[in-house]
């Protein structure tokens, strides 16, 4: 699932079944594992692109779900 801020700032997340946190690196890009038991794991479940969602103080638009 890829995110974006108002700002343009992009968040790659990747939505697991286990091991949430963990953060791996592919072609540069970092990708936030997270797991559906996650707070932020059950907000972005049943989500489409073109929704919001907040991480901390930031809003986020999903702009791609793969």
């Amino acid at each position: 699932m890829t995110l974006e801020s108002r700002e343009g700032t992009e968040r790659t997340l990747f939505i697991g079944p286990e091991e949430g946190g963990l953060k791996l690196q592919l072609d540069g890009e970092e990708i936030l594992v997270i797991t559906v038991n996650s707070p932020l794991g059950n907000d972005l479940i049943g989500s489409f692109v073109g929704d919001t969602v907040r991480i901390g103080k930031t809003e986020y638009e999903i702009t791609g779900i793969s």
